[in-house]
């Protein structure tokens, strides 16, 4: 600092310039910090301590701001992306704590289903019409969010519920069908009758959530995260049935709610495990053959699948029969683990 103080080199403006001595002490310690790291940024305001970086040592970098810093550096879009994907986070946990809980998706739900169609094979085989719907026994939400900008967010969903299904056929066409605790025949007009059923509908799809950009943009404190968000509009973006012709629903899904479903009625001590024998019949008798997917053909460990080969599929069964069968596997495990 006194060899610059005498020879007037930086920072000092002029030789023996004591009011530029604050400044020297300052940048005699930016100077070791320079023999020990490879790059050095000097962030000020002191536009004689920015200056002298132009003539201090070639891995000093003199800004500003810490705004020209970031932004210079390249790093002001990391750092949104780290605010906005911290907001996202709290986003995802005040969706499934509040608004699941609440009524507002229930009705969602409910305008879309109602009056959509899914196929039902037992005990009379057709297209039923979903009348009414109750609220979700169980939604599960994917951790995937999609931010598309402009405060708009997208999540998929799957979900199950219990639905009343109806349908409506000739009286003539319902012979040997009788009237059980899940099924109802309501006669109609002109030798017509509907019937009426009570079954658990798997559905899925993406809900798209609204919410004010500052909200993600911008770190805000905790409480007034959750203020604003009680303003979240929510709408479907779409919603698909497990049965539909066009279902975007996999067996995977269905399978995953039907597990879920038998683990907590076995919970809750519900070991019914009794299929419905006359409906396990139906359900093989619309077996099908189809031909092997040709990127299936070749060896599977010591099994060979051949050219031309078929393979006879049945439906699943339906939700509630699937889970007594899932249900009896759970058992037969646990007893063999005693």
């Amino acid at each position: 600092m006194l060899d610059s103080y005498f020879s007037g080199s930086p920072p000092f403006k002029k030789i023996k310039s004591r009011e530029d001595i604050p400044d020297a002490f300052i940048w005699a310690s930016v100077s070791d910090i320079c023999k020990k790291q490879p790059d050095v940024f000097l962030i000020t305001g002191d536009n004689n301590l920015r200056s002298a970086c132009f003539h201090g040592p070639k891995n000093l970098t003199g800004f500003s701001s810490l705004e020209e810093f970031l932004e210079k550096k390249g790093f002001i879009s990391e750092l949104r992306n780290s605010i906005l994907e911290t907001q996202l986070s709290l986003v995802y946990e005040y969706i499934q704590s509040k608004i699941l809980e609440s009524n507002l998706i229930d009705k969602v739900f409910e305008e879309d289903l109602n009056g959509r169609h899914t196929a039902v094979f037992y005990p009379f085989q057709g297209t039923y019409q979903i009348s009414s719907f109750s609220k979700p026994v169980k939604i599960l939400l994917d951790n995937h969010i999609t931010y598309y900008g402009d405060g708009i967010l997208s999540m998929p969903f799957s979900a199950r519920a219990i639905c009343d299904l109806k349908h409506v056929t000739e009286k003539d066409n319902l012979e040997g069908i009788q009237e059980t605790n899940n099924l109802s025949i309501i006669p109609l007009e002109n030798e017509f009758v509907e019937l009426q059923l009570l079954r658990t509908i798997v559905f899925a799809g993406s809900i798209l959530f609204g919410i004010k950009t500052s909200l993600l943009e911008k770190e805000m404190p905790y409480k007034e995260i959750l203020k604003e968000l009680e303003t979240t509009e929510t709408v479907l973006e779409y919603l698909s049935i497990y049965g539909e012709s066009d279902s975007k629903v996999t067996t995977d899904l269905f399978n995953e709610h039907a597990n879920d479903e038998a683990l907590e009625q076995i919970k809750n001590g519900n070991l019914d495990i009794e299929i419905d024998k006359d409906e396990e019949k139906k359900r093989t008798q619309l077996a099908r053959w189809f031909e092997v997917p040709k990127d299936m053909v070749g060896k599977h460990g010591e099994f060979e699948i051949k050219e031309g080969a078929k393979v006879k599929i049945a439906p699943l069964p339906r939700f509630e029969e699937w889970v007594k069968i899932l249900k009896k596997g759970i058992l037969d495990k646990m007893g063999e683990s005693k």
